[in-house]
């Protein structure tokens, strides 16, 4: 985790890439698939740059996935999108590279990889982020896409709360696409 880089160059480039574009942050949150239809609506109407959040969905296509977990560095490796990586995941096969100590949050629950992500885009001075997926955690419900690759941590309301109340105080408009437990 405590792998220091020069990211300035990562900065320059991802931020010319992305600066007044549409964003669009895809989380692997069940409302992805039950809310598709809104989803692919927001994309055919707005054409925005798409960021897949540590997952790669065969029903969306991306321009970039955004990774700071390598075991599931290991599956997204073969993608064809552009991959940010964070500093904590050896591999030499990136587009861009951000130190990860530097965008890590401290989060009575560990770390969070929308969270991570969104303070690299506020870092990028980048005003307004869409966001699709970041369900947040429902007791008994499906809270992922797909089963294989939901988190094994019990979360509660306190975590949703929480978590909301962190996007809420980044210094980016934040847009939710689908329906989300940290836009309450």
């Amino acid at each position: 985790q405590n792998n220091i880089i020069d990211d300035s160059e990562s900065y320059k480039q991802l931020e010319c890439v992305l600066n007044s574009k549409k964003i669009l942050v895809m989380a692997p949150g069940a409302t992805i698939e039950k809310e598709s239809d809104r989803v692919k609506q927001f994309i055919k109407q707005n054409n925005p740059v798409v960021i897949f959040l540590n997952f790669v969905p065969d029903s969306y296509k991306a321009d970039f996935v955004f990774c700071n977990n390598n075991k599931r560095y290991q599956s997204l490796s073969l993608t064809n999108e552009k991959l940010i990586i964070t500093s904590n995941i050896k591999s030499n096969k990136y587009d861009f590279c951000f130190n990860y100590n530097s965008l890590t949050l401290t989060v009575n629950y560990g770390t969070n990889s929308l969270l991570m992500l969104l303070k690299l885009l506020s870092l990028m001075k980048i005003s307004k982020v869409y966001i699709a997926g970041a369900d947040g955690y429902r007791e008994n419900e499906q809270n992922y896409y797909s089963s294989n690759i939901r988190s094994y941590s019990e979360h509660s309301s306190d975590y949703n709360r929480e978590i909301g109340r962190i996007i809420k105080s980044f210094p980016i408009k934040i847009i939710f696409v689908t329906e989300s437990e940290y836009n309450k």
